[in-house]
C-alpha cells in the first residue's frame, strides 16, 4: 500500500484521520455569504458521529503567492498524466490562465456521495500575481462543493531555499 504523506506524518489511505483538538475549521465562502458564517460561532456540528464545536471566526484574504495546490481535482478513470494536464490547461485559458509549470498526482479514489470517484493532486506554479488569486477564487474542474478542485497556498522551495532566520 502506497503511503500519503502530509507535513511530515505518514498517513494511510483507508483510515479515519484523527484531528488534533487545536484543528481548525476554514470555510471558503463567496463575499456575500460572509455574515452567515458568524451564525456558526459556538454551535456543534457532528461529523461521521464525531463533535466538533464552531468558535470565533475571522475572516482572511486570498494569499498571493506563485505556486499553488489542489489535493482533489476530479479527474475520468481513464485519464493518464498528459490528458489531465491538457484538460486543466484548456480549462484555465477560458479564464485567461495560462499554464508554465504543473504537475500531478497518481489518481486516487475519494468517496463523494456515497461512491468512489478517481481524484489526482495538482500542483501549479510560476503564476502571475493575478493569476494566483483568480485560481484560488474560482478553482478548477467540479466537486468544489465537498472540496474538489480548491487551491491553497503551497510552499515552494524558493520560499524554503530563501528563508532566512534573525
Amino acid at each position: 500500500m502506497v503511503q500519503n504523506f502530509g507535513n511530515g506524518w505518514v498517513r494511510p489511505e483507508d483510515e479515519d484521520i484523527f484531528l488534533s483538538k487545536r484543528t481548525r475549521l476554514v470555510l471558503r465562502v463567496p463575499r456575500a455569504e460572509r455574515d452567515k458564517t458568524s451564525e456558526l460561532e459556538g454551535k456543534e456540528l457532528i461529523v461521521h458521529g464525531n463533535k466538533i464545536v464552531v468558535g470565533s471566526s475571522n475572516v482572511k484574504p486570498f494569499l498571493v503567492v506563485p505556486d499553488l495546490i489542489c489535493r482533489f481535482v476530479i479527474c475520468n478513470s481513464n485519464c493518464d498524466e498528459n490528458s489531465f494536464l491538457q484538460d486543466v490547461s484548456e480549462q484555465l485559458i477560458k479564464h485567461g490562465i495560462n499554464l508554465k509549470k504543473a504537475i500531478c498526482g497518481k489518481t486516487k479514489k475519494i468517496y463523494l456521495k456515497d461512491k468512489l470517484t478517481d481524484v489526482r493532486s495538482l500542483m501549479i506554479a510560476d503564476l502571475k500575481k493575478e493569476d494566483s488569486i483568480k485560481l484560488q477564487d474560482i478553482g478548477v474542474g467540479t466537486g468544489r462543493l465537498y472540496g474538489c478542485g480548491i487551491f491553497l497556498p503551497h510552499k515552494s522551495l524558493d520560499a524554503v531555499a530563501n528563508f532566512k532566520e534573525d
